[in-house]
């Protein structure tokens, strides 16, 4: 496996400290140390850092949605869910 700090990319066989953005996003996972176009549960993809974290961004503020496993600015009016400044989730 790559060292602590790279990440596997599927795209180059290389290890990388950023996973590719082009022409597909992909997303740092430090539990397997590859890149990832989709997180595991629990963990939310965010554009701003590139990983695949717990913890949305605050800067810009964005929110962790469970049904697109993504970090968003806005929680989807279709799955009936709320913003939470407090928790920073989509909430029903």
């Amino acid at each position: 496996s790559c060292p602590t700090g790279y990440f596997a990319d599927p795209t180059t066989y290389k290890c990388v400290i950023s996973c590719p953005i082009n022409p597909v996003r992909y997303y740092a996972d430090s539990s397997t140390k590859k890149c990832t176009t989709a997180c595991p549960s629990n963990r939310f993809a965010d554009n701003e850092k590139g990983a695949c974290v717990t913890q949305c961004s605050m800067a810009p503020l964005t929110y962790a949605d469970s049904s697109s496993g993504k970090c968003v600015f806005s929680c989807p009016v279709s799955s009936g869910t709320f913003a939470d400044p407090t928790t920073q989730k989509c909430v029903a």
